[in-house]
């Protein structure tokens, strides 16, 4: 018989060696033995064995679309195991019930975590407000990446343009242009002053 447990944030598998009831003996997929208590278990299964469980789950879990999965999702709190098998409308196999697990652990934004093996469907506002988050921040490395390889191609973005005096003297770390020109001196082996003469900022 094999296991599907967490530990340390991270799911593994392994052999059951001895079951005492409130805890068992198990051999993970890297020969390592571990004593664990019963609570800790996810899932019980006799195949496939422990290595292509965790490999084929996490196939399988990439394929899952989030999206749909939030949306035929019920507003209570439930397990893994039963939305399973709601999602399949039958037994699920051990395959689909662990790769709807990895792929709700996966996305914190769109499933909170109520427990072990436990989840509940973030809110609409709270995900909506979520993904407003990830776009702006995935703006904001976009632009930061767009400066540095202006700055490291030689020439100055308008933005940076704009705050010279202050990049040179009193840098806001905080500020996109700062991190970018900062990038761009990691890159460059310059420090600001020389990569910005460089790039014909100032006169001398």
């Amino acid at each position: 018989m094999f296991v599907l447990y967490e530990e340390d944030g991270a799911f593994k598998a392994g052999t059951i060696l001895a079951d005492n009831e409130a805890t068992l003996q198990v051999e993970n997929t890297h020969g390592k033995r571990v004593k664990l208590k019963r609570a800790h278990v996810l899932m019980e299964f006799r195949e496939p064995g422990p290595s292509e469980l965790l490999v084929r789950a996490d196939a399988e879990a990439a394929t899952l679309d989030i999206e749909f999965l939030w949306e035929v999702c019920g507003d209570d709190e439930f397990a893994f195991t039963d939305f399973a098998a709601e999602y399949q409308g039958r037994t699920p196999t051990t395959i689909e019930s662990a790769s709807v697990l990895l792929r709700l652990h996966s996305a914190p934004i769109w499933f909170h975590r109520k427990g072990r093996g436990r989840f509940r469907k973030a809110p609409a506002d709270i995900l909506q407000a979520a993904l407003a988050g990830l776009e702006k921040k995935r703006q904001q490395a976009a632009a930061i990446e767009h400066m540095r390889a202006e700055l490291v191609a030689g020439r100055v973005p308008p933005e940076l343009a704009a705050l010279l005096p202050q990049a040179l003297y009193r840098p806001d770390r905080n500020r996109p242009e700062i991190k970018a020109l900062e990038a761009a001196c990691v890159d460059s082996g310059l420090s600001a002053a020389r990569l910005l003469l460089k790039c014909g900022a100032l006169a001398s």
